[in-house]
């Protein structure tokens, strides 16, 4: 099974998360994303950090084929929203 099928998608009035396994993470984008723009990131749990900062600490964590996945690279610092 999948990171993608397993993965759990949750909504509120302020945000938006993605949780696998009980933890916060997501490998093709932010984690959390509020309403008002900014974002968080997480891995396996692990807080990396908002914005421009965590997607580069991802980033880092991970694989070369992982990097290449378009989702991801949508939510880049240098691609304007």
């Amino acid at each position: 099974m999948s990171q993608e099928s397993q993965r759990i998608v949750s909504y509120s009035k302020n945000k938006t998360w993605y949780n696998y396994n009980g933890l916060q993470h997501r490998i093709d984008g932010p984690a959390v994303e509020w309403n008002n723009g900014a974002k968080e990131w997480w891995f396996n749990g692990k807080y990396l950090g908002p914005n421009a900062f965590g997607f580069w600490a991802l980033w880092e964590r991970l694989t070369d084929e992982q990097r290449s996945d378009w989702k991801l690279l949508q939510h880049a610092p240098w691609v304007k929203s």
